[in-house]
């Protein structure tokens, strides 16, 4: 038999999934991206349409 066809022990699996790992890590590189890009606008003088979860004023 097969080691990756074994059932994984209840003790051993992780508390977070692989995958939600990795989709947080995708997720908070892609907001530090946009409040860049954000920041780069500004400072040249432009508006740029960024928001946020919990902004007060939506765009």
């Amino acid at each position: 038999m097969l080691a990756r066809t074994l059932p994984i022990p209840e003790s051993t699996r992780p508390l977070v999934p692989l995958y939600m790992v990795v989709w947080e890590r995708d997720f908070e590189r892609r907001q530090q991206h946009e409040r860049r890009r954000a920041a780069a606008a500004a400072s040249m003088g432009h508006d740029y349409p960024y928001t946020y979860p919990g902004a007060q004023m939506a765009v």
